[in-house]
């Protein structure tokens, strides 16, 4: 269960591998998610837990001192609640499925994310090649 959760966290977030050392915040507040959510989803111990992200348990502890200030501040971590909200809908939902199927499911979300960030930076490009083309129109004629 442990393995799944990390997979619809990494999924979901559209991080690689959470359990790499980096500190960078995006992925930090991801581990945090799926610590909260191996607490809540398994009966495993704090040392168990952060096995699947080469962590020690204590880093557990301290997910669950920062969860409970994300509750205490609720707008200020807004984002993360809700993608916390969402991920245990998913996980939920993927309860009664088969492995192969959340498989399946894991994947095509974290294609969908890819796709969507690809989609955003594509939209960039287009906008900025929209200016280039009205700042072209004023200078040069079309003959």
């Amino acid at each position: 269960m442990k393995e799944n959760i990390k997979k619809i966290v990494e999924a979901e977030t559209g991080i690689e591998d959470i359990s790499t050392r980096s500190r960078k915040q995006h992925i930090v507040e991801a581990r945090i998610i799926f610590s909260v959510l191996c607490l809540r989803h398994t009966k495993n111990s704090y040392h168990r837990i952060a096995e699947i992200m080469n962590r020690d348990h204590s880093t557990i502890v301290h997910h669950r001192k920062l969860y409970n200030n994300w509750l205490e501040y609720p707008k200020q971590y807004l984002d993360n609640l809700t993608l916390l909200d969402r991920i245990d809908n998913i996980i939920n939902e993927q309860k009664d499925t088969t492995e192969k199927d959340m498989e399946i499911v894991t994947r095509y979300r974290r294609k969908n994310i890819l796709l969507t960030k690809e989609i955003e930076k594509l939209k960039e490009i287009l906008v900025k090649q929209e200016e280039n083309i009205e700042r072209l129109k004023k200078y040069e004629p079309i003959w």
